[in-house]
């Protein structure tokens, strides 16, 4: 498993852009001085992880959270 990135294409060598994505995560929770509690720190996990999914699949996660949040969304 250590070597995977020699057998199959596209797979980095190194974990630097996972890193790049967990930035903006550990910047707003050091902002908010961090989680009162394990219900804060799982809905702060959840958010930034919807956030990093709109990211890479470029949509905007302002506008995706008010059609999730909206009376008629079919979820």
């Amino acid at each position: 498993m250590l070597f995977t990135f020699l057998e199959e294409e596209g797979v980095d060598w190194n974990n630097n852009a996972d890193k790049g994505t967990l930035r903006s995560s550990v910047v707003i929770r050091k902002m908010t001085y961090g989680n009162q509690s394990d219900e804060g720190a799982r809905a702060h996990a959840v958010l930034m992880s919807i956030k990093e999914t709109c990211n890479l699949r470029k949509e905007n996660f302002y506008d995706y959270a008010m059609q999730y949040l909206s009376p008629t969304s079919k979820r």
